[in-house]
């Protein structure tokens, strides 16, 4: 995930997550060990069935034809599908979305990941990925829509390989600093 200041590694293989800051040329690793475990405090810090239905806890995947969707308090998930190219294609998206989930748990950025993490694991485990997300929040009597199409290309180009070999510098280059979260 590249972003002006900041790029995000997604590394499956080595069980972490590497956040990096081109600016303060500082990285940051998180393991996946530790992205489970904070979750999983969440999880057993909502310990009343209404706080479990806020957080999109207890929210269960429904299937329609070609698209699932995932609904919890004012907000629903909807996801049409396809099945990959590569079988190995569902099982790297899910642990994208797994960890991108977990981690903006961590920064405390979007809504809660439950419902999301819950959908992304149904959909991989049905041998899909999707091809458009739309997410749609009610707040009173607005709502707000947000959608996301997704290309899965099996090649990398030659600008991906110039940016892959420009994070590879950062990721040796770059100072190690612990992680802060905010508010603590």
């Amino acid at each position: 995930e590249i972003q002006d200041r900041y790029v995000t590694v997604y590394d499956s293989d080595r069980s972490r997550v590497i956040l990096l800051d081109r600016i303060a040329k500082t990285r940051t690793t998180i393991s996946t060990e530790d992205l489970v475990r904070i979750t999983a405090q969440a999880r057993a810090a909502a310990e009343t069935r209404d706080q479990q239905q806020r957080l999109g806890i207890l929210a269960a995947p429904e299937l329609d034809a070609d698209e699932y969707s995932i609904s919890y308090g004012d907000a629903r998930y909807q996801t049409k599908v396809e099945a990959p190219s590569d079988a190995g294609m569902t099982v790297r998206y899910g642990q994208f979305v797994d960890l991108a989930s977990r981690l903006n748990l961590v920064h405390r950025r979007g809504l809660p990941p439950f419902a999301r993490m819950t959908l992304s694991q149904r959909i991989a485990s049905d041998g899909k990925i999707p091809k458009e997300t739309t997410l749609t929040i009610r707040r009173g009597v607005n709502t707000d829509r947000f959608r996301s199409q997704h290309a899965f290309i099996s090649a990398l180009s030659e600008a991906d390989r110039k940016q892959i070999d420009e994070i590879g510098g950062m990721l040796a280059l770059y100072h190690e600093v612990p992680l802060t979260v905010t508010g603590e």
